[in-house]
């Protein structure tokens, strides 16, 4: 069951961010390193990045997964990251970024949130660590500042969860008319109904 399960903790994700950032850091400057120099010099930082951030979000898709509670669904998640992720990258490129904030929030949504609330949290935490993100290139130029910088930011997403637990109807008060905490349950069990589909796919 989900509340048997340890999610990922802050220090996790502090570690997590730190691997990552090092590695797209290292993927954004490897053209430059492995290309002929007449050529590779000609390359722009920018060139590499759309690479970069794909490679990098796929770890931490595969990260998630690894530590989410739910183990069907987990092959078809990635199937669908891949077949939406590389005709994107090579299509176009300048949309790879928007693609995986929606990829990766879907993912947290699906197997590790565990209520309505606690994924418009992760999404409102999603939209800050990508402030925080821009905020760090446009300060550094640097892509592995940006990628921990947001990265950092979304170390706690996994408290969200336990912040904001999931409505439970069994239990719920008889004389409770609050139309928000209904509308919530509601939602809560088609988030449910939506994890279940997703397992069966």
């Amino acid at each position: 069951m989900r509340g048997a399960t340890r999610f990922p903790g802050f220090f996790e994700g502090v570690a997590v961010a730190a691997v990552l950032s090092v590695t797209g850091g290292a993927l954004e400057m490897l053209p430059r390193l492995l290309i002929p120099p007449p050529i590779g010099h000609g390359l722009a930082a920018g060139d590499a990045r759309p690479f970069a951030i794909l490679t990098v979000s796929f770890c931490y898709l595969l990260y998630l997964l690894w530590r989410s509670p739910e183990t069907a669904g987990r092959i078809s998640v990635t199937m669908l990251w891949v077949g939406i992720s590389l005709p994107v990258l090579l299509l176009a490129p300048h949309w790879i970024l928007a693609v995986q904030l929606v990829l990766l929030w879907l993912t947290r949504m699906l197997f590790l949130q565990r209520s309505l609330s606690a994924a418009l949290a992760d999404l409102v935490l999603l939209m800050v660590g990508l402030g925080a993100g821009f905020w760090a290139i446009a300060s550094t130029a640097s892509l592995a500042a940006a990628i921990w910088t947001f990265l950092l930011v979304q170390a706690p997403f996994a408290a969200l969860g336990n912040l904001m637990p999931a409505a439970n109807p069994d239990h719920a008060d008889p004389i409770d008319d609050d139309h928000f905490e209904r509308a919530e349950r509601n939602a809560t069990a088609s988030l449910r109904r939506l994890v279940s589909a997703a397992r069966r796919g």
